[in-house]
């Protein structure tokens, strides 16, 4: 293709040339619409409808050991104590040690669900039945089973097991043997004989399964991202479950908070009531040995006679007494830290002095909270758990020293203090011995009454705090819908429905037009670069007693069409030919492409304007004309050819059948067509007919299959080169362009004949002048029922 040409179609390119094939289709199209929008009407309708539920927490930090993670964020060169509060909070809410728990709570492995037609109502508090598995089975142990309910009458109901298709009839309150042990089915409502008749169906499931599927369809997630909050939803076809269900979870993770706070009060209590009882024994001896030590010296009222003497002594033994306390409070931590399990809480607020050791001890504390919870739902290899528990590690190692230190610095002190007694006794040794035993075991009484009391007083301070703990986690909004529905989005699929509608016509013509080969239109006529002249459209009377469609009367479409090619003709065939005969030739590339009736009913239409036509079949292989005019076998052109003897006139029928133009037969089939062809008698024939008609027209062989045409087109003055819409392969358009750019077919012209109007195909582009469109003439359609107008390619 040049330059100039390539320019040309770029220019005359319209949006319609893609568009049009598809909108021709429109009854397609709203078919395909009609289907999608039912399809749509009937999901909507059958379709149980969603909504959401959802509540927001709030977590509060737990600021009780801010100062401890102060200082362990010091020892630790400023690392982090943990990573996001709110986003461990959130890993525990989807545990599935949580949400076991919901289902455990809430009964939901075992779902009864009402059968109206093809819906589904999942029922939760208000049905009219329900079941209940009465053997003790582990939760884990349940398999997942299926019952479809019939309600027979208030006393009876069809029970059929959906897997093994096993139906019985049984009555409510008995025991039914399933898998998973024994069932049995109560009704729940007086009003169970509106239920008569209807469908249940019974699921049980598998915990770990319904645990996964929960996890998937319960959302949680920051509702934002400066704020502590915390927003768990869900999307539910029972409001009413949904919200047990949210509401459940929020009250197993209160439950869970509060339970991890209360093991540092619960275990300070066990150690110190552990201490107490040790005491308790101690405490006994000593007020024993008291007790018999007065007996035996008769001594009544010693601590009269001992506040005289030992004012002076009596505020060293009282800061010896406080020294030895705190000795033996270090003492006891330290052999708690080295004999219980890593995993437990380290006693605190049981009255160190050291600042220091308290803040280790709610440091170690507090991490070993933290790792507590995130082990639940991560378990114990988990980095972040590993992590704690080195940083645990590390504190502990901390606290040892500083209770190392703390010993050793009492116990120095503590020597001080001795001494310092040693140096008063020495000043009091004329006081009898007497006082001076009863001073020692005194001191050891008071030594363990003031340890006694001091660890009741920290017993009590710790149940208090123990009876007022709460929840790091406060409710905002319990779990609530707008009622709106979330599912299914009838715009969604709605627009869903009419984009399928529109595109499934879009594809299957689409793939249609790709995997169709066959010439439609002027268009791909033009796409070889051949002359085009026009086309005469499909016509519904053409038949196998009516070949002849253009009449003196006749308005029609074809008639019309085959007029305006008449006209067009003129055009076609050089001036100079103008006031002679003029000859023209009608070719195809194979066989069944109309040349016999092209040739009829355009000669008849040029002998229509009183010219002289005459119709030479020369096809003389497959002769068709004298089919087309119920004619028998006549002497033609093969016998003028074959025998020098005959003349024309006696081969040649004047106006048969009523005809208006004369027709030369072909005559009979020979074995050698085209050496009769190339004979100076077909040179001759042409001459002598020329002084005698107007317009000579020639229905030659096809071709593509013979050389018959290619042999005689030099007596031709035009050439009409058929080809068949809807029945010849584009690919076969390479044979009349290589004739045509050879040189073999001159003057030539294609004429696409049989174009399907109603599909508009090329007959919109007209003959060169628009025809086809507005043309005022009453054309016959082709008539077909509405299943194959709808279905018509």
């Amino acid at each position: 293709m040049n330059t100039t040409q390539q320019k040309i179609k770029e220019e005359t390119f319209n949006i319609k040339d893609i568009i049009f094939p598809y909108l021709v289709h429109w009854k397609w199209f709203g078919f395909s619409l009609f289907l999608s929008i039912s399809l749509y009407v009937i999901y909507i309708k059958f379709t149980v409808p969603a909504y959401n539920v959802s509540a927001t927490l709030l977590i509060n930090e737990d600021k009780s050991g801010g100062d401890a993670q102060a200082m362990f964020s010091e020892i630790t060169m400023g690392m982090s104590v943990g990573s996001d509060m709110i986003e461990n909070e959130i890993e525990i809410l989807k545990s599935r040690s949580l949400i076991g728990s919901v289902i455990k709570e809430l009964g939901l492995n075992i779902q009864m669900s009402e059968v109206n037609g093809f819906k589904k109502y999942d029922l939760f508090s208000k049905t009219y039945i329900k079941a209940n598995l009465i053997d003790e089975k582990k939760v884990e142990n349940i398999k997942n089973d299926e019952f479809e309910i019939k309600i027979l009458n208030q006393s009876t109901f069809e029970l059929k097991n959906l897997k093994s298709e096993k139906t019985s009839t049984e009555k409510f309150g008995n025991s039914i043997l399933t898998q998973n042990g024994k069932i049995i089915i109560l009704p729940q409502s007086k009003y169970i004989s509106k239920a008569i008749g209807k469908k249940f169906l019974l699921n049980i499931f598998n915990s770990n399964s319904l645990i996964s599927k929960l996890q998937k369809e319960i959302k949680i997630e920051k509702s934002n991202k400066e704020a502590s909050i915390i927003s768990i939803s869900m999307k539910t076809k029972n409001i009413e479950k949904g919200k047990a269900i949210i509401n459940n979870l929020i009250k197993q993770h209160t439950s869970l908070a509060i339970n991890d706070k209360n093991i540092i009060a619960k275990n300070t209590i066990n150690f110190i009531d552990d201490r107490l009882k040790y005491l308790t024994k101690e405490l006994s001896v000593v007020e024993q040995n008291v007790s018999t030590f007065k007996s035996n010296n008769k001594i009544f009222d010693l601590a009269t006679n001992a506040g005289i003497f030992f004012q002076e002594e009596s505020e060293t033994q009282k800061m010896i007494l406080e020294n030895e306390t705190q000795v033996k409070l270090a003492d006891y931590i330290f052999d708690y830290i080295n004999n219980k399990n890593s995993s437990e809480l380290v006693p605190s607020n049981i009255g160190i002095t050291n600042l220091s050791i308290e803040r280790l001890i709610e440091s170690i504390n507090s991490l070993q909270l933290e790792k507590n919870k995130i082990s639940i739902s991560t378990g114990e290899k988990n980095p972040i758990v590993l992590n704690l528990d080195n940083q645990i590690n590390q504190l502990k190692k901390s606290l040892k020293e500083t209770l190392n230190n703390q010993r050793n610095s009492l116990k120095i002190r503590n020597k001080e203090l001795l001494k310092r007694d040693v140096n008063i006794e020495g000043q009091l040794r004329s006081a009898p011995k007497k006082e001076k035993d009863y001073k020692e075991i005194a001191r050891q009484q008071q030594i363990k009454e003031t340890l006694y009391l001091f660890l009741l007083q920290k017993r009590e301070e710790t149940a208090i705090k123990l009876a007022v703990t709460v929840s790091n986690s406060k409710i905002i909004d319990e779990a609530f819908t707008d009622n709106l529905i979330v599912f299914p989005k009838k715009k969604l699929v709605l627009l869903i429905a009419l984009f399928v509608g529109l595109i499934i016509p879009i594809i299957v013509i689409y793939i249609l037009k790709i995997l169709d080969t066959k010439v439609h239109s002027r268009k791909e006529i033009e796409e070889f670069e051949l002359p085009y002249i026009g086309d005469i459209p499909f016509s519904t009377q053409n038949n196998d007693e009516n070949k002849i469609i253009v009449s003196a009367t006749s308005n029609d479409m074809v008639s019309e069409s085959f007029r305006l090619l008449r006209t067009n003709l003129d055009f076609l065939i050089p001036n100079e030919k103008s006031k002679v005969s003029k000859v023209i030739f009608i070719t195809s590339t194979i066989a069944k492409e109309g040349k016999s009736f092209i040739s009829l009913n355009l000669a008849t239409s040029i002998a229509l304007t009183n010219k002289k036509v005459l119709l030479i079949g020369m096809d003389l292989r497959a002769p068709k004309l004298l089919e087309y005019i119920n004619e028998n076998n006549k002497k033609g052109v093969t016998n003028f050819l074959m025998n020098d003897d005959l003349l024309i006139q006696d081969i040649i029928l004047n106006k048969p059948k009523n005809l208006i133009i004369d027709i030369l037969p072909s005559g009979d089939i020979p074995p050698n067509p085209a050496e009769l062809l190339i004979k100076d008698r077909v040179e001759n024939l042409f001459n002598e007919l020329k002084e005698k008609y107007d317009y000579i027209i020639v229905d030659t062989a096809p071709v593509g299959p013979v050389t018959d045409s290619i042999l005689i087109t030099k007596y031709a003055d035009a050439i009409l080169y058929v080809c068949r819409a809807e029945y010849l392969d584009k690919g076969l358009l390479n044979i009349p362009r290589n004739l045509y750019n050879e040189g073999k077919l001159n003057n030539m012209s294609v004429l696409l004949n049989g174009t399907k109007t109603q599909r508009g195909y090329g007959y919109g582009y007209g003959y060169g002048y628009g025809y086809g469109y507005g043309y005022g003439v009453n054309f016959e359609l082709n008539k077909k029922t509405w299943i194959q107008k709808v279905f018509n390619r």
